[in-house]
Parts: structure tokens; sequence; C-alpha cells
């Protein structure tokens, strides 16, 4: 099974009419690609790839949607799933309370099952993505419990913070798949969180400023 996955820097109708055929180039630089998901759409994104505004909220034009395509590049619909808070996130004593909607303004995009898993796609918060995505891991943690379950997206957050929090409810370091290498700036901030990390493989793939200030990443299993 493999995954992609990229943050596109909000791809809309207006953007750059060059960006459309330079993602669709992206496409024939990754063999054997299952799913292909994607974050930061404007709401206007139709094509090459559809938005979907996974939202809670009242819609506006401003929301970041998420995107997926299938194995043929086909549009497949994501599902709203909204994280339910955990006796593990409430013991961390964040300040600011245990509702996710504060937390963040969009769900979580569940895709289903694949390669014998629950796959999800996270754009977290950019200035809550601790927070945000303890409350997420914590969630899938007590759900799932020993059922394989997949989370990949922009977390927004480093791995090494995640892992260093005070008070964490179980050892993250052990749901943590990454490339080891800077998807943002000098920062990595795409990658995956598991239950079966250990089988997954995470590589960077590197794309141009132009198209992106992200580079895209997938994982193999």
């Amino acid at each position: 099974m493999r995954i992609f996955f990229w943050n596109l820097r909000r791809l809309g109708e207006s953007s750059d009419p060059t960006r459309g055929p330079a993602i669709e180039n992206l496409y024939r630089r990754i063999k054997d690609v299952d799913y292909w998901l994607f974050c930061e759409l404007n709401v206007s994104a139709k094509d090459p790839i559809r938005a979907q505004n996974l939202t809670y909220k009242a819609g506006t034009n401003n929301q970041l949607c998420y995107g997926c395509l299938d194995k043929n590049r086909k549009f497949k619909r994501l599902r709203l799933r909204m994280p339910e808070v955990t006796d593990g996130y409430k013991a961390m004593h964040f300040k600011g309370g245990d509702e996710f909607k504060n937390l963040a303004q969009r769900a979580l995009g569940y895709m289903g099952q694949a390669g014998g898993a629950h796959i999800y796609v996270i754009h977290a918060p950019a200035k809550m993505g601790k927070r945000a995505m303890w409350y997420v891991a914590s969630h899938l943690h007590e759900k799932y419990g020993n059922t394989p379950w997949f989370l990949i997206g922009d977390f927004n957050v480093v791995p090494g913070v995640l892992r260093n929090t005070k008070g964490r409810p179980f050892e993250i370091s052990d749901y943590i798949a990454k490339s080891g290498l800077m998807t943002k700036g000098k920062h990595e901030y795409d990658y995956v969180l598991s239950n079966f990390a250990s089988q997954i493989t995470v590589q960077r793939l590197r794309v141009a400023r132009n198209l992106s200030d992200h580079h895209a990443i997938y994982a193999t299993w």
C-alpha cells in the first residue's frame, strides 16, 4: 500500500495556471500510488483536484480544504470525522478546554479502510499543532486499540515536540513514521502517526517552491 500526501498551498481557480500541469507531472514521478491525499486547497479548487470542505462551522470562501484521488486519479470522497476527547488527553492539562472545535476549524478526513488499516488525513492548525495532534492521537489510540489505523498530513508540529510533551498518556514515539527530512522550511511538519509505524516507510519528494511551500511525502507498507 502506498499513500501520497501534499500540502498544496491554497490551490484554487485563481492559482497560477501553470500549477495544474506541474501537479500532473508530479504524478509521473511516483509509481504505484494507491491513494493521493491533499490539504490546503481553496474552496474553489476543482481541477485537477476537487476541494472537500470538512468543517463543522459555517462554510466560507476562505476555508482550507482537503482533496483525495484514488489509484486512477479519480475523485474519492472523504468523510468528516470529529475526534472525541479522551481521559488521556484531559490528563495532560492543556489550557483552553476539551473541545476539538476550539483547536481547529477543520475536522479529520476519513478515507475508509485500505491496506488493512483505517486511513485518516489532517491539516492541523498552525498555532496549536501540538495540542491538536495529541488530541487526535489520543482519540485514535483509544478508539482503535490494536486495530490498525493510519494518519498522514501536515501536523504543524515537529516530531520531537510531540515526543517530549510532559504528562503524555502513552509513548508516541512508537507511533511516529517519518522521513527525517525537512518538509517546510527548516521543519519536518509532514509525516505519519500510526499504531503500526514500525512497518511504514515514509519518503519525501522535493517539489519546486512555486508549486508549494511544502515538499510532498509518501508512505509505504
